[in-house]
């Protein structure tokens, strides 16, 4: 098998790779957007007295009234959360920018308004009742996984050669040695990404080690039952995928048109070789 259809058939499991960590990063954001969203809803909307309703009993206090405080944070709170709720879906609907080219009725905003008030009143209900104790580990978890988008990320910049360069490097070299220092970068970083993915291979295998000792009592993340090593499983993925990648660009000639595989080692003498000939082909055809 040719050196150029290894490194061909190497890129193609690569970009195979790549959307697998795509289709990944997009769930693990998603899941961290629904569990804060549940986690703040959850928080917010629980407390016996809620800070509109506290801001109204201190200018009833002020003006020399003494409602019931239980009266106020209970049904007066959920009818003025109600009431905001409408008024800003109602504005919402008013102010959408197709509208303005087509003005609709002002019942027909106002019942539209009214539906998404009653939508919104109705799943915040059901994250209450669901959740009634709330998602006491939302935080952690989130940590967690944002731990594994910035990681995965950072593979996928590899991927997509956006990761952080210096590139005064690039341009304090002659032409001539443009090509070979930009190759020893890759092959310098490609040998630190390594470094650290053994580190990071030690890491999880203390923290395995630990977590099976105990018979899964140690080594978790806090108010979770989730082990630290498996968290931690993102770190030797990230580091070993980013020194592949940077290994892969050791041979490959980097340029504004694009990747085009560049034979640096085997086959770079058939290469030259095809293309004198070729050449001088052409010479003599000329001449002819």
């Amino acid at each position: 098998m040719s050196w150029p259809k290894v490194l061909k058939d190497v890129k193609k499991v690569d970009d195979l790779v790549y959307r697998a960590e795509r289709t990944v990063a997009w769930v693990i954001f998603l899941t961290m957007a629904s569990v804060m969203f549940v986690y703040a809803t959850q928080r917010i909307f629980s407390r016996p007295e809620g800070r509109l309703s506290t801001l109204l009993l201190y200018f009833l206090d002020a003006m020399g009234l003494s409602p019931d405080p239980t009266f106020v944070h209970g049904a007066v709170s959920l009818t003025l959360n109600v009431l905001i709720a409408f008024g800003l879906s109602y504005v919402a609907m008013r102010t959408r920018v197709e509208d303005k080219k087509k003005p609709r009725s002002v019942p027909f905003d106002l019942a539209r308004a009214a539906g998404v008030t009653v939508l919104m009143t109705g799943f915040i209900a059901s994250i209450l009742a669901i959740f009634p104790n709330g998602l006491a580990w939302g935080p952690k978890v989130t940590l967690c996984l944002l731990l594994w988008v910035g990681f995965i990320g950072a593979s996928m910049s590899a991927f997509e050669k956006r990761h952080l360069a210096v590139e005064i490097g690039e341009k304090i070299w002659p032409p001539s040695l443009a090509g070979p220092m930009k190759r020893l970068s890759f092959v310098c970083t490609t040998l630190f990404c390594a470094f650290i993915f053994t580190l990071a291979v030690q890491s999880v295998s203390l923290y395995r080690d630990d977590w099976i000792q105990s018979n899964g009592l140690a080594g978790l993340i806090d108010t979770t039952s989730i082990p630290r090593w498996v968290v931690l499983l993102v770190l030797p993925y990230s580091f070993g995928m980013m020194g592949l990648r940077f290994a892969l660009q050791i041979f490959t000639k980097l340029d504004a048109g694009g990747d085009e595989a560049l034979l640096v080692a085997l086959g770079a003498g058939h290469l030259t070789g095809s293309t004198s000939t070729s050449t001088s082909g052409e010479k003599r055809e000329g001449e002819t």
